[in-house]
């Protein structure tokens, strides 16, 4: 009985990372368009990334070396943010098979510090609009 309740929540778990698989290409573009901030809490090596405005989400633990856990939307199985516990600790243990976007976000936070938000095009192009107002006044 055990086995069997250990190999549905495999299946299950397999179902979902399969979805969210679907509709990681949209990703970069999402995080271009939306904005993408980074936490990372350096007392805990513990990392944050969420692409957009928050919303609700659920996790689920990802493959890789980096051992991340996945934020996703349950109903569109979007990414919505990341979490990776030691994540400085992997980072350093085995940086050739780190993926080049966990490469980048360790260059953003060695230069700009344990807060770093991106904005996304659609926040330029109102800030850009702002400005532009403003210099109408």
């Amino acid at each position: 009985m055990a086995d069997d309740i250990l190999k549905d929540n495999e299946k299950l778990r397999s179902a979902i990372l399969e979805r969210i698989s679907s509709t990681a290409a949209g990703f970069p573009e999402r995080a271009l368009n939306e904005g993408l901030e980074i936490v990372y809490a350096r007392e805990i090596d513990h990392l944050y990334v969420t692409v957009g405005s928050p919303r609700e989400s659920l996790s689920i633990p990802a493959d890789g070396p980096m051992h991340s856990v996945v934020l996703y939307d349950p109903a569109t199985f979007e990414i919505t943010g990341f979490e990776v516990p030691f994540f400085m600790e992997k980072l350093d243990k085995e940086p050739r098979r780190i993926a080049a976007f966990w490469q980048f976000v360790a260059e953003l936070i060695r230069s700009h510090g344990d807060t770093v938000y991106i904005p996304g095009h659609l926040e330029t192009e109102r800030a850009e609009r702002a400005f532009r107002d403003l210099a109408l006044v």
